[in-house]
This record gives structure tokens, C-alpha cells and sequence, in this order.
């Protein structure tokens, strides 16, 4: 079995036991493994705990002390006195009364037990639900990243079917695609558009934008027409995505993850 644990601030393993071990982990170190529902702390996993923390049952102990090897003689025995003991007296007790204070101790004492089970309940139920939150947290930052390093994958530009005048020149309108493959909105994508002669040169460009796109659809925006060109080339401008920190070409991160922007 493959253990994985949490510092707070990132995730590790995975760990066989033996090498979990030797990992500096406490009762209080989260841990996850197939079959656990979600995180948990060792201390709240028995059978691991056992395992991590056990310890052995010290040999019993001895005081070294050995009555045959002293020659120890006990002291005289003292003169005995003989006290006249006092009359026994007979002491009267209110017993409605003690019954009644043993009742309202019992009482007391359960109203306190449930208290602090209900306290106990409350806290479990509070810590799992952070637990949760943390997970949750942990795997969408971790796709946020995939969607943006890999976002070519994701996102997906495409053109639709171009009529080209190739005597005269000329294109007509036509459509450009968007698709969004990722599960965050796509707050605006633009696409420049140009519109190549013969001879390989520009002849003019449009920037054509697209917004909030949902995920998992396909959004399209006509690009206009022209009196002049043979070709058509189209390319993404820019990408902004809030819900994925993302923006393209100018993010904020660093080498591993570029496109990271607030």
C-alpha cells in the first residue's frame, strides 16, 4: 500500500510504510491512502497509528534490594499501652435528603458528559469539513496550473469553411470557432485575423473577440469579409480566464507556469 501525507503546504508521497517511517510525521500529520474517505490525521487512522507509534512493555522492575544478603535486626518491640476506647456513637442520617443529592450529582454529571460529547461532535464534524476544503482547494489550484501550461490542449481555434475568389481576389465572411475543453469559463478569448495576396504579404488584419464562454461548449463570431486576399490566417491574441488565473500572453508566473496572473 502507497501512503500520502500533507505539511500544510503541499502534498507528499507516495510512501511505502517503511519508508513513512522514516518520514518525520506525528499523530497530528495528515494522511490519505486508497480506502480512506478523505485526509485524515494519523491519530484518528487506529490500525496506522499502531504502527507508527507503537512501543514496547518495559521488564518489571527490581530495587536491587535482597532481604537475605542484610543482617538487619528489627528494633525491640515497644511497651504496650492499652486507650480506653471511646463508646461507639450512633450518628442519624437524613436519607431523603441524600438521595436527593445523589440524584441531582447524576444529573449534573450526565448534563456535563453530554456537553462535552456534543462539544467533541461539533469539533470532528468542524475539522473534516476544513479537511475537505483543503483537498478541494489543493485539486482545482493543481488543474488551474494544467489548463494554463497546457492550454493549446484546451482551448481550440478554428476557422470555417473560406470562399476565396481566386480570379479576381477576394474573401467572403466566414466564422471563427472557440472551444472551451477546460471546466472554467473563458472570460474573453480575441483572435487576429489576416487576410494574405498572393505574394505572401499582409493585406489587412482583424481582431475578432469572443466572451464568456461556459465550459465544455463551442462559441462562434463571424470574421468580415474582403476585397483582396488569396489566403487566411488565423491566430489566438489573448486569453483571460479569472477563474483560472489565467492570462495569455502576459502572465505573471514564472518559467514552470507562465500564464499565471490575479
Amino acid at each position: 500500500m502507497k501512503y500520502f501525507i500533507h505539511d500544510g503546504q503541499s502534498e507528499l508521497g507516495p510512501f511505502t510504510l517503511d519508508e513513512l517511517k522514516a518520514q518525520k510525521v506525528s499523530p497530528s500529520t495528515h494522511i490519505w491512502y486508497e480506502g480512506l474517505a478523505g485526509w485524515a490525521t494519523i491519530e484518528n487512522v487506529p490500525e496506522l497509528k499502531q504502527q507508527l507509534f507503537s512501543y514496547g512493555t518495559p521488564p518489571p522492575f527490581h530495587s536491587g534490594y535482597s532481604s537475605e544478603k542484610n543482617n538487619y535486626t528489627p528494633p525491640p518491640p515497644r511497651e504496650t499501652v492499652y486507650v480506653q476506647p471511646f463508646p461507639e456513637q450512633k450518628h442519624s442520617f437524613n436519607k431523603p435528603l441524600i438521595i436527593t443529592l445523589v440524584v441531582i450529582g447524576v444529573i449534573i454529571l450526565a448534563f456535563l458528559y453530554r456537553s462535552n460529547s456534543d462539544k467533541s461532535e461539533v469539533m470532528a464534524a468542524v475539522k473534516e469539513t476544513q479537511n475537505r476544503e483543503d483537498y478541494e482547494a489543493t485539486r482545482i489550484a493543481a488543474e488551474n496550473k494544467k489548463y494554463r501550461v497546457y492550454w493549446d490542449k484546451y482551448i481550440l481555434i478554428e476557422r470555417g469553411d473560406v470562399y476565396i475568389d481566386y480570379t479576381l481576389g477576394g474573401i467572403d465572411k466566414f466564422n471563427v470557432f472557440v472551444t472551451n475543453k477546460t471546466e472554467r469559463y473563458l472570460d474573453q478569448v480575441d483572435i487576429l485575423v489576416s487576410y494574405i495576396l498572393k505574394n505572401t504579404r499582409v493585406y489587412k488584419t482583424e481582431v475578432i473577440s469572443l466572451s464568456n464562454i461556459a465550459p465544455g461548449t463551442r462559441e462562434s463570431a463571424p470574421a468580415p469579409e474582403s476585397s483582396r486576399g488569396m489566403s487566411v490566417k488565423i491566430e489566438v491574441r489573448k486569453i483571460l480566464s479569472k477563474a483560472m488565473k489565467f492570462c495569455y500572453p502576459l502572465g505573471q508566473g514564472g518559467v514552470e507556469d507562465p500564464y499565471y496572473c490575479e
